[in-house]
């Protein structure tokens, strides 16, 4: 299968990455906990590929861990499994978000690098929405696909419209960002609060009120 035509390899090595993030919570919480703390802690010596593939390989735990503990995504797992889906997706977010540092300070940034890290992403994205049917008890069903569907739908308009107009545009509010955190928070939330099948009772008695 030929993923990139002869006919393109000009233009891919002439490609120079664009890309403006508006969310609030990357400018003033996560860039300067990258910047200051995160990348100082890796070696100018390690292949910023190598950042992203470590971080993706803490979401292949995370599936793992889903296989033995519950595969058909409709069955409680230990508490601990979840604070690990948690820690598991935000060193994943933080790994994916400064890998491109490292290229630059590196003088490794290439089109090359751009391709493995949106390649990792769009692999992730079908994952996360596996553990987190896992982590609300959803089963195998239509909802599940539903939401891998229009993940899948979203992760592709987004690289359309980046291919279209040579600039990744991400909103105040916005998947990479406030949507990983939200999901770390429910991974958390949910093995705080003993297990999926928290989220599969009804509103009221959710909040105490008589059924």
């Amino acid at each position: 299968m030929v993923y990139v035509r002869q006919d393109r390899l000009p233009a891919l090595k002439e490609y120079k990455y664009s890309g403006v993030d508006h969310s609030l919570t990357s400018k003033y919480i996560l860039k300067p906990f990258y910047t200051n703390v995160v990348i100082k802690l890796f070696p100018m010596s390690m292949a910023p590929n190598l950042i992203t593939l470590t971080g993706f390989m803490f979401v292949v735990a995370n599936l793992l861990t889903l296989l033995w503990y519950n595969p058909t995504l409709d069955q409680d797992c230990p508490s601990w499994v979840y604070y690990s889906w948690a820690a598991g997706l935000f060193l994943y977010q933080t790994f994916d978000a400064v890998d491109g540092s490292q290229a630059r300070r590196t003088h490794q940034s290439g089109p090359l690098g751009e391709l493995f890290d949106h390649g990792v992403d769009a692999l992730n994205t079908s994952l996360e929405v596996l553990i987190f049917a896992a982590s609300q008890n959803m089963g195998q069903g239509w909802m599940t696909v539903g939401i891998l569907f229009s993940s899948l739908l979203t992760f592709y308009v987004q690289t359309w419209d980046e291919y279209h107009t040579k600039t990744l545009t991400l909103g105040i509010v916005n998947g990479p960002v406030e949507g990983v955190l939200i999901l770390v928070g429910v991974y958390a939330l949910t093995g705080y609060l003993g297990g999926a099948s928290f989220w599969q009772q009804s509103m009221l008695r959710t909040l105490g009120v008589p059924a």
